[in-house]
């Protein structure tokens, strides 16, 4: 590993040049080079790209492409483990396949985990393992349960570094495939049974640790937990078992240092979590309501059903009725449907800005009369719209506008009109311009006594930098779109045109 069997603990590892690196964070990307890896033109430009939508990973990104760079370099020689992911990296993009969750599982540990991935993740482990869990010197008796010695450790952080190798094609098939799996536990348990001693059963371990740790709280705690079992929450054997695979399993596990108490880690979760368990969410102390009338004739379930605000449900549902209609009736004229993939894409990654909402929301006015149905739109009927408006500004001829409404603003919106003398000029002798304000938005104008609106309007796109959020283009998240401003101006004019 170094001169004189040194150790390069993989916490102080750096890599010195491009070829010790195989796995780079982006935002919410993990690229892994396969063309310069292998020297060999894949013919794809996404094949290297690996989407984490998952904001628990993505966070981690850089520690977790670190431990994998460094376990690559120095424990894969052979390059093993970048062929395993390039081989089931092509079996998921292969959208000729339907891979279901219990298949991946099973190509995933045969294919990625092989005996010598294995038997490199337990050397590795041993030669950083550094923190000593074993309580030196100390004569005093502790519950058995609750302490954890240098082989769970070692286990723990098998695991951890297993997790650590699969979180981009596991992110990135649980994204493709359109896979709402909400227990990602599901498909990382298998590393327990791999990683686990003969003589140790380390789910049985943490799940009588963390059911320990609930009862201790629970012991101290016994109004709030009754409380919450009245009022119809879950009991501590329940919140035992999601803390086990939602909290240590699912977002704590992959995030373990090797030079940190990763058993201190765990108790520090586990009481945060029953902290917030047991406090703030009730506000008020329960109280029964009786229907025995008062003087006045009410009683304090009467009392109580008058605080409610009122609303005209008519209403609601008649919205909710037209705002169907009107998508079914663009999507027919526009012979335009968007898939449910695609509009999760964009719920992961596209940030929502009131400015962009409200262009948006500007050109299908007239479709729904108004602006009542708009604002009352759900998420998802509002990014249907937003790509059925992308695609027709395409097929007319748009080059920057489509990608800057559903573009995210990289910094912040930079509302300042540009006081260029030649810019204002080239706008304000523009014909399209001319018609807006003397005919299109003349009405307006006059109202809000602002001749400036257009010129801010565009002021504000051309000041702002916006990012790519492409899903025919995904290797683009996060990059900045390049504009020529005598376009976007151009199109902007146009665009309010048609509005």
């Amino acid at each position: 590993m170094s001169e004189e069997n040194k150790i390069i603990y993989v916490d102080d590892w750096k890599p010195q040049n491009e070829d010790e690196v195989f796995l780079i964070p982006d935002n919410k990307l993990v690229i892994i080079p396969f063309e310069r890896i292998f020297e060999h033109d894949f013919g794809s430009k996404t094949i290297s790209s690996f989407i984490i939508s998952r904001t628990i990973y993505s966070n981690k990104l850089h520690k977790i492409c670190k431990y994998s760079n460094y376990f690559i370099n120095f424990y894969d020689k052979d390059k093993e483990l970048l062929l395993s992911y390039l081989k089931i990296k092509t079996i998921i993009d292969d959208k000729s396949k339907n891979i279901k969750p219990k298949a991946f599982i099973r190509m995933l540990y045969t294919y990625f985990f092989t005996d010598n991935i294995k038997n490199a993740i337990i050397k590795m482990v041993d030669d950083n393992y550094i923190v000593n869990l074993k309580k030196e010197g100390d004569n005093k008796k502790y519950d058995e349960g609750m302490e954890f010695n240098n082989q769970h450790g070692k286990i723990l952080f098998r695991i951890s570094v297993g997790i650590n190798l699969v979180i981009p094609l596991l992110n990135h098939y649980l994204y493709t495939s359109g896979n709402d799996e909400k227990s990602l536990c599901n498909y990382l348990m298998p590393l327990f049974d791999i990683f686990s001693d003969e003589d140790v059963d380390m789910v049985n371990k943490l799940s009588n640790y963390i059911l320990k740790k609930i009862h201790q709280n629970f012991e101290s705690n016994k109004g709030a937990w009754e409380q919450r079992n009245m009022l119809g929450d879950d009991n501590f054997l329940v919140h035992a078992d999601f803390v086990f695979k939602k909290i240590i399993v699912t977002d704590v596990i992959h995030k373990f240092v090797f030079n940190q108490n990763i058993i201190n880690l765990i108790s520090v979760v586990i009481d945060n979590n029953l902290r917030f368990h047991n406090r703030g969410e009730y506000k008020y102390l329960p109280k029964r309501l009786n229907d025995k009338k008062d003087m006045e004739g009410l009683s304090e379930l009467d009392k109580f059903e008058m605080l409610f605000n009122k609303i005209d449900e008519s209403l609601t549902i008649l919205s909710d009725c037209n705002k169907e209609t009107v998508i079914k009736k663009i999507e027919s004229m526009t012979n335009i449907l968007v898939s449910e993939k695609e509009i999760q894409f964009y719920k992961d990654f596209h940030k929502f800005d009131k400015f962009q909402v409200n262009l948006v929301k500007y050109y299908y006015a007239r479709y729904f009369n108004g602006f009542r149905d708009l604002n009352m739109l759900t998420r998802d009927q509002y990014i249907k719209l937003l790509i059925i408006l992308k695609r027709r500004l395409q097929s007319q001829g748009y080059v920057f506008l489509p990608y800057i409404l559903s573009g995210n603003i990289k910094t912040k919106l930079n509302t300042r009109t540009i006081q260029n003398k030649k810019f204002i000029m080239k706008v304000e002798t523009s014909t399209v311009y001319q018609e807006l304000i003397n005919t299109k938005f003349a009405y307006i104008i006059d109202l809000k006594e602002d001749g400036n609106m257009i010129l801010n309007i565009i002021s504000t796109v051309l000041n702002t930098a916006f990012s790519y959020v492409e899903y025919d283009a995904p290797y683009l998240l996060g990059e900045t779109i390049e504009i020529i401003p005598d376009v976007v101006c151009e199109e902007m004019l146009t665009y309010l045109n048609q509005i």
